[in-house]
């Protein structure tokens, strides 16, 4: 009896067609509701199944997860909510398939620590490998979105190897899928989803390195080819409307829920607590490295996954490298040491950059190229506010930090409107900012004349870089770039990275701080 009970749950039932929302508790009660007592005695063991979630929901995780929370700090509601959204901004009767992000290698079968794709996460609330297919209402009967997932079949030899995955059970209760299927059935439920789509499918093809993107491609050639097969004798054959489907979710990602901004107020201060570690610990003979590990310390500690990218951790003229990446020389008394780190916190990233100085005190050199950087930076700041856009702010930008090369002389005898013209890119060659949010370059399919709204965080980085080289004298091989994080508000913004100082004698005395020495003021 045990025997073909668990058959039953092992996935047997699935050959009788998906598991809906609607059928799923009588048939999980059925399954569950057997126990068996061994008649040796030596052991017992309950039949009960309970649903198997691969990651933490609020039950097996309460010190994770408020009860209504599908990931730290998002409600299931408001994952239904952002995929009734996206439904309502598709074509009518269309059909949108989302793959997860794949797991990539660092070599034969070691995995890198999987990282789901921003999208597939923002519409679902999975970390692991699945299908996402949403159907726009077409009709007048269908009020709502469809939401269907694909998972993979249960292994039991796989999951002794990593760990036990979503099954059909916990994607309705938890996930709220109204259908689920296994991974097998892709192809020709995709195939049958979108030809009876009036609007076609929503897709996109350049996720070639995405979960199953061979299955689903298959899928829509078969759909492009009956397509251009199917035709009268006085018609021409008609595409298969295929749209990209990242577009109308940048459009979606790019302003923040309350929920959203509370978690990059979370990930910023992080950030920003990590890198007052790292100006504290600074001092002559530590290496690039020892920084880096610092930051990255205080980040997982305070419970970030990953750090958001790389950090930048520049001694020296390599502050003048933007993605300098090596950190490998050795703290020198007289140096600057620029930091560019960010973490990933609950699923939302920050981004932070400070400049100080390694001894503790600015050279004049120095304090004359971080006050220029600093004011750039204090004006930009103020200028953030509705209205504006990314491009208008850097455009501000560009215009003082002309105005420094000038009073620098760093550009001979040019004026400042020929600097900002033909010279500025020698020392100031990126953008002010760009968007942030669940990826450090966040939407980058929205452009940077967008008008900011209340809702968006975007960093605000002006740099100012003299080459090493030895026309530009004592300036020689200084690079500043001082950067938060900034979310728009109806008055203005708010500044999510503040906790840690851009004031230079505020910096200096952070720095010395971590040494015992006096914090005597700057003369």
């Amino acid at each position: 009896l045990w025997t073909k009970v668990n058959n039953l749950i092992q996935g047997n039932i699935a050959s009788q067609g998906p598991l809906s929302a609607s059928a799923s508790h009588a048939s999980f009660v059925y399954l569950t509701s057997y126990s068996h007592a061994w008649p040796d005695g030596a052991r017992s063991f309950s039949a009960k199944r309970h649903p198997v979630y691969g990651q933490p929901v609020p039950h097996t995780h309460p010190e994770l997860l408020a009860a209504d929370e599908l990931t730290v700090g998002i409600r299931a509601q408001e994952y239904a909510n952002r995929r009734a959204a996206l439904a309502k901004i598709m074509p009518p009767g269309s059909v949108a398939v989302l793959p997860a992000a794949s797991t990539t290698y660092m070599a034969g079968i070691i995995p890198y620590t999987y990282r789901q794709d921003a999208d597939f996460l923002y519409c679902t609330g999975i970390h692991q490998h699945a299908v996402a297919v949403i159907q726009a209402p077409g009709t007048a009967t269908q009020s709502r979105p469809k939401f269907t997932l694909f998972i993979e079949h249960a292994s039991a030899e796989r999951d002794r190897w990593d760990g036990a995955r979503l099954d059909q059970a916990a994607a309705l209760e938890a996930f709220g899928a109204d259908e689920v299927y296994y991974t097998s059935e892709l192809s020709r439920r995709v195939y049958d989803m979108c030809r009876a789509a009036p609007s076609g499918m929503l897709f996109d093809v350049d996720r070639t390195s995405s979960f199953l993107y061979s299955i689903v491609r298959t899928a829509l050639d078969q759909l492009q080819s009956d397509a251009q097969g199917h035709k009268s004798s006085n018609q021409s054959p008609q595409p298969f409307p295929l749209n990209p489907l990242r577009p109308l979710l940048h459009h979606l990602r790019l302003r923040k829920s309350p929920a959203e901004m509370e978690l990059m107020r979370r990930s910023a201060a992080v950030a920003a607590q990590a890198m007052a570690a790292c100006i504290r610990s600074t001092r002559p003979g530590l290496t690039e490295w020892d920084i880096e590990v610092e930051f990255e310390h205080q980040c997982k500690r305070a419970g970030a996954r990953r750090m958001a990218y790389p950090p930048v951790v520049a001694s020296g003229p390599d502050s003048c490298i933007i993605h300098y990446a090596r950190n490998d020389k050795v703290l020198r008394e007289g140096q600057l040491l620029l930091v560019d780190a960010g973490c990933e916190l609950n699923g939302y990233a920050s981004d932070v950059t400070r400049t100080w100085p390694i001894s503790g005190r600015f050279s004049t050199p120095q304090r004359q190229v971080y006050d220029m950087v600093l004011e750039v930076h204090r004006r930009c700041i103020s200028a953030c506010k509705p209205g504006s856009s990314i491009r208008e702010l850097h455009a501000l930008s560009v215009r003082l930090i002309s105005e420094a090369l000038h009073d620098l002389g760093l550009c001979g005898n040019a004026s400042v409107k020929d600097i900002a013209i033909n010279h500025y890119r020698s020392f100031y060659w990126h953008s002010l900012g760009h968007w942030l949010g669940m990826d450090t370059h966040d939407t980058h399919l929205v452009g940077y004349d967008r008008k900011l709204e209340p809702g968006h965080v975007i960093t605000v980085e002006p740099g100012l870089y003299v080459p090493d080289e030895e026309r530009y004298g004592e300036y020689r091989g200084i690079g500043v770039r001082i950067e938060d994080d900034v979310l728009i508000t109806p008055g203005g913004c708010e500044v999510l990275s503040a906790a840690v100082p851009t004031d230079p004698r505020a910096v200096e005395e952070l720095v010395l701080s971590g040494r015992g020495s006096s914090r005597s003021s700057r003369q």
